[in-house]
């Protein structure tokens, strides 16, 4: 059984950041269509929040908006990250059940890693607005553990670095480029699938909601706590 692997097998977690840890993708989503309908372009009348989850802003931008430019994509990507860092309180939301889950698996004795997107000095200011800075083993943002001109990770890359077996590790993302990449690093996958995408789901070896689902793959229980952090939207 799979959950028997996660419980009794798997001795490291990775976990992504954006889309797994914390709920960054429905301000990025708000921020980004605010900056976009200035320049005379409507996000939300063509594009839904689930477009845009797990994918780089200026990988989606480059990918909708090429006529946009490179210069101006990346002013907007800069703008917009200035936006969510100067207001970590509204913009970047823990979900509920992520900081017991994590602390949990610690305290079991798993060696938990964070592989981001975000450049290094970004995750440093993330994880400690949230509390994590102690519980993760390791943490590798997008200079470290990226190809492909910074938008898709190497799992590969990371298992070489901290020096760990494929076969005791599993990964736990939101988007299907990083579970693409951790099934073809040999690595066990879980999708943290809150769209309950069905592509997502078929990719994974396992797919979950939240984190009541999350916990109980490791034999975990916890109660959600009720969201009650200020928002900007």
């Amino acid at each position: 059984m799979k959950t028997d692997f996660l419980r009794y097998k798997a001795r490291h977690i990775v976990f992504d950041f954006d889309g797994v840890i914390a709920d960054t993708e429905t301000t990025r989503f708000s921020l980004l269509s605010d900056i976009l309908i200035d320049l005379g372009i409507d996000l939300k009348g063509s594009f839904s929040l689930s477009d845009i989850a797990g994918i780089p802003t200026d990988l989606f931008l480059k990918r909708h908006f090429s006529f946009l430019g490179e210069a101006l994509i990346q002013k907007i990507v800069e703008k917009r990250r200035s936006l969510y860092l100067k207001n970590l309180p509204c913009y970047c939301r823990i979900f509920p059940g992520a900081l017991e889950t994590i602390k949990g698996l610690k305290d079991r004795g798993y060696c938990l890693h964070l592989v981001t997107a975000n450049e290094k000095h970004v995750i440093k200011s993330l994880i400690s607005h949230l509390e994590l800075d102690r519980l993760f083993d390791t943490c590798f943002a997008r200079e470290e553990v990226f190809y492909e001109a910074g938008k898709v990770k190497n799992y590969s890359l990371f298992l070489e670095l901290v020096g760990v077996e494929a076969g005791v590790s599993a990964v736990i993302e939101d988007s299907a480029t990083g579970i693409s990449s951790a099934k073809k690093s040999g690595m066990f996958s879980i999708a943290f699938n809150v769209f309950n995408d069905p592509y997502l789901a078929s990719l994974s070896d396992v797919s979950v909601r939240d984190y009541n689902e999350l916990a109980s793959l490791f034999g975990l229980n916890i109660k959600l706590t009720i969201d009650n952090q200020e928002s900007c939207i």
